[in-house]
């Protein structure tokens, strides 16, 4: 693997969004690229700092009901009585 795809997955792979082997991709390029490393360690200090200096709001009381409820009136008109038109 290049820099240019290593860069592009540096984000999925602090947020361990990449599959296996991909990640094992991305941890050899950053063991032997001192700038995808430098990058990396630079994502890792921003994401540090805004968990320590970035305001947390909880949501509302409530909110995940509304939206569940929402969410099942939605998909129950799309499975309403024409459904049977799109299949």
């Amino acid at each position: 693997m290049n820099c240019a795809p290593a860069k592009s997955l540096l984000e999925p792979y602090l947020d361990d969004e990449l599959d296996a082997s991909q990640r094992a991709q991305v941890a050899e390029h950053l063991a032997g690229c001192s700038a995808c490393a430098e990058m990396h360690a630079q994502l890792l200090e921003l994401r540090a700092a805004i968990r320590t200096h970035a305001p947390y709001y909880r949501s509302p009381a409530g909110l995940e009901d509304r939206i569940r409820v929402t969410v099942r009136q939605a998909d129950h008109q799309a499975n309403g009585p024409w459904r049977w038109i799109a299949i």
